[in-house]
């Protein structure tokens, strides 16, 4: 079953989750889900005057036409693009008199870190980001409406790492990628040193070394290969070192975990993972045993 099969089997409607916004203790938080169909003109939302401040909206078409007004230029907004708005803002989007029901997917999110990142991707992708049905963001934001559905997420953190992991999947969405086909060689010894060396510290001298280029020329090459510096894509491998390990080996201690991902430090790991994600290694792994 697909994504939007599954969207259409659950129903409209709209679900709010209530965690405290004062004082924000997490970094991204889910706000409210739903999923609509509007079928007159009283559909018509105005940014500057949304009740709900410091907030941001993925708002996927899924059927119909809406239209979009975002710093003075005017969109329609076809099915399968997702709006991508935060309020207060100048933007309005409405349905104009006459045309076919506008059926939707939406999730708010809030949080100030969340807000700084989401107006980083709204620069990149502009207010419409095009994505198939069967995009990763569209299915986590269905995901998110099936729990709400159920009365769920109950934790904060769990909540939190929904509404990060949806952030990054956009973001992810809307930065290009590295050129697809083979890896030069001297790219694919970087990234089998980086993995079999990954519990001890790697610098990008190193990294460097291993290319058998300049510092200069490996950081410029490795980029163009696989569209994140060394350092960020060695960071990007410990964290996702780090999920596997919270997922599958669930003996281990966090201090453990974070030998293994290479931090000598584990209150270290913990704040990185916790900026990462919007929740704690102990939070995350508890989340993953239930």
């Amino acid at each position: 079953m697909t994504a939007i099969e599954k969207l259409r089997r659950l129903g409209f409607g709209s679900e709010g989750f209530l965690y405290l916004r004062k004082p924000v203790l997490f970094p991204a938080m889910l706000h409210g889900c739903g999923y609509s169909r509007q079928v007159d003109s009283s559909y018509d939302l105005e940014g500057l005057t949304r009740t709900c401040t410091d907030v941001t909206l993925f708002q996927y078409t899924v059927a119909g036409h809406g239209r979009l007004t975002y710093e003075g230029t005017t969109y329609t907004v076809h099915p399968g693009q997702a709006m991508l708005l935060h309020f207060p803002h100048e933007n309005r989007y409405w349905l104009p008199a006459g045309w076919p029901p506008w059926e939707f997917l939406w999730v708010a999110l809030f949080g100030g870190e969340l807000m700084r990142l989401w107006r980083q991707l709204e620069k990149r992708s502009g207010p419409l980001l095009a994505m198939p049905q069967d995009a990763v963001p569209v299915a986590t934001a269905v995901g998110i409406y099936e729990q709400a559905t159920r009365g769920g997420p109950q934790s904060p953190c769990r909540a939190s790492s929904l509404a990060y992991r949806l952030l990054m999947e956009l973001l992810d969405e809307a930065m290009p990628h590295a050129p697809s086909g083979p890896k030069p060689a001297h790219v694919r010894r970087v990234i089998a040193f980086c993995h079999e060396h990954l519990s001890e510290p790697i610098g990008v001298s190193q990294m460097a070394a291993v290319s058998g280029y300049s510092r200069y020329h490996f950081t410029r090459l490795f980029e163009a290969a696989e569209g994140l510096p060394p350092a960020r894509y060695v960071a990007m491998l410990r964290m996702e070192r780090a999920v596997q390990l919270l997922r599958e080996d669930q003996r281990a201690s966090i201090a453990e975990i974070a030998r293994r991902c290479g931090f000598k430090d584990v209150n270290y790991f913990c704040k990185v993972f916790r900026k990462a994600t919007g929740t704690s290694p102990g939070a995350f792994a508890e989340g993953v045993m239930h």
